[in-house]
């Protein structure tokens, strides 16, 4: 491609919607506290002038210049409603487009922004041609922010933080000792573990059987069985739809197995049942081998959950408790903190240098503005 053709292609015209002539609209789409009237004079707006538009599940955003926005209905006075233009409207649309939206990071509503500009380009493709240069700006800094900062986001899940801990790997062999809630059903810490290792899992086969749940007691793992076939059958309308194949083993034979486990997960309370948990610390000590772990994510109700002098006391080598996933998640916690006020001053930045004419450059940003780009926790 010549240099001409390419400046022709890049260069911001006059008709084009960008940062410095961009409004934004954004609003709840139905409030009991708007006016019958006020709401009326924006449908009756929108069937006249069919903006650009964006959205989610509950709000309305819509886009364009600012001549298109001069007899847009007064909503100065609608809590639910703001006006932004300029680099203001810019950052908070490269915010959505990187999967903001009332300050956590979702890729759901990233792909809706996606999909909705897919629609925009299919229904309205002349209004769309006005934007296009804006949506390439949009996406080639919301890919930044995700590469850079949002990228780093780890979910702030027990279970999930569990399996990290323990160097869950894809096809390692699981063992849940586990029990059914009050309810008859799999309690929700094994749901989300379960979830958690398929997770890590994922590409392998169905039909590998790494995980096994135990339980010392044949009735009760029989109620656990029924619990897992339960959870399955409910499919997409359950917390998890399991996909893995199960085996089940009373907790004595899969001791027994023990060498054969890469992890072993509790999710039975500490002291609940104390013959058991001597059992699982004395197996823990004659047959686990260098690597493996022994995680146990439910601690004692009556310590809030912590762990138990019995279990502490025991000096388990490889072993995980209550308060080292806990700690993890307040890490997590205080690390996804940073990552969305850094992004936040991200989309401003980069809304500032679009604002002069400036391409952010990756490579630039991040030597430039270390102070926006480094995610050290002090």
């Amino acid at each position: 491609m010549s240099i001409s053709k390419r400046w022709e292609q890049e260069r911001i015209s006059s008709d084009d919607i960008y940062v410095n002539n961009l409004v934004v609209m954004d609003f709840e789409t139905m409030t009991k506290t708007r006016p019958p009237e006020v709401q009326d004079a924006i449908e009756t707006w929108r069937a006249e002038h069919q903006p650009l538009y964006t959205m989610s599940c509950a709000r309305q955003i819509w886009y364009g210049a600012m001549e298109d926005f001069v007899d847009f209905p007064d909503v100065s006075n609608d809590k639910h409603a703001r006006r932004l233009e300029g680099q203001e409207a810019y950052a908070f649309l490269t915010a959505f487009a990187t999967g903001f939206e009332e300050g956590k990071c979702d890729t759901h509503n990233r792909k809706q922004f996606l999909d909705a500009w897919t629609e925009v380009q299919r229904t309205m493709p002349e209004k769309a041609v006005r934007a296009e240069k804006l949506m390439k700006a949009l996406n080639y800094d919301a890919k930044t922010v995700t590469n850079k900062l949002t990228g780093h986001l780890r979910t702030l899940d027990r279970m999930s933080s569990a399996c990290d801990l323990s160097d869950q790997k894809k096809g390692d062999q699981s063992l849940i000792v586990a029990q059914v809630s009050r309810a008859g059903n799999l309690t929700d810490n094994s749901i989300r573990l379960i979830a958690a290792i398929e997770k890590v899992s994922r590409g392998t086969s169905c039909s590998d059987d790494y995980i096994c749940i135990a339980h010392p007691d044949r009735k009760e793992l029989d109620k656990l069985r029924d619990a897992v076939a339960y959870t399955r059958a409910q499919g997409s309308s359950s917390k998890h739809n399991i996909r893995s194949n199960i085996r089940f083993a009373l907790l004595d034979d899969a001791l027994l197995d023990l060498e054969n486990f890469d992890h072993v997960y509790v999710d039975i309370p500490m002291d609940e049942d104390p013959d058991m948990d001597e059992l699982l610390r004395y197996a823990w000590h004659e047959f686990a081998t260098p690597g493996m772990t022994l995680t146990h994510v439910k601690g004692k109700p009556s310590e809030r959950g912590m762990s138990s002098d019995s279990w502490v006391d025991d000096e388990l080598l490889d072993y995980i408790g209550p308060e080292e996933i806990n700690e993890e998640v307040m890490l997590r916690r205080d690390f996804e903190k940073l990552i969305l006020q850094r992004s936040v001053e991200a989309f401003e930045l980069m809304a500032s240098l679009r604002a002069q004419g400036i391409t952010p450059n990756k490579t630039a940003l991040e030597a430039e503005h270390s102070d926006v780009f480094t995610l050290n926790l002090d």
